[in-house]
């Protein structure tokens, strides 16, 4: 994203949505598979939440492998990007894996935990993420949850 940083943030938006529209359409037409990771980062008894600007739904930080890129990598890759959160891949918790099948595709999705004693500064770009903030865990399950942020949240995790 580093490179679009040229690029007016309202534009960036409308960019990213029509990309969204144009991944949808391919998935479905080839079923295509991805890996993905999750990120949880949890804080007395609080989540931390994230909504895209191209996407339906809350989510946590979340994002692709890259190709050869170990999940706990990406996953403090994506912490980093999406809210930035910087921590080591050895402090994120594996925490259980979702096949999410919303998109159309197969989606893998590693979730990782981050357990903090106090809640971090979270900063956001105002391009991909357009908001970012901490819910009581008891509340999540009837928030408007992306579909794999929500199966895993409903298995109690």
């Amino acid at each position: 994203m580093e490179t679009m940083d040229w690029l007016p943030a309202p534009l960036h938006r409308v960019g990213l949505r029509v990309a969204y529209r144009g991944i949808l359409v391919y998935r479905r037409v080839f079923r295509a598979r991805s890996r993905g990771v999750c990120v949880v980062v949890r804080c007395g008894g609080r989540i931390l939440f994230v909504r895209h600007s191209y996407k339906p739904g809350l989510g946590v930080p979340a994002g692709n492998l890259r190709r050869g890129e170990p999940a706990a990598e990406a996953a403090a890759r994506e912490l980093g990007e999406e809210v930035g959160i910087h921590a080591a891949p050895a402090d994120l918790r594996e925490a259980g894996k979702v096949v999410c099948t919303e998109l159309g595709g197969e989606d893998h999705l590693d979730f990782f935990e981050l357990v903090l004693a106090d809640e971090p500064r979270v900063t956001i770009d105002g391009r991909e993420i357009v908001w970012a903030g901490f819910h009581d865990e008891g509340e999540a399950l009837a928030l408007d949850l992306m579909d794999g942020v929500r199966t895993w949240l409903a298995r109690g995790a």
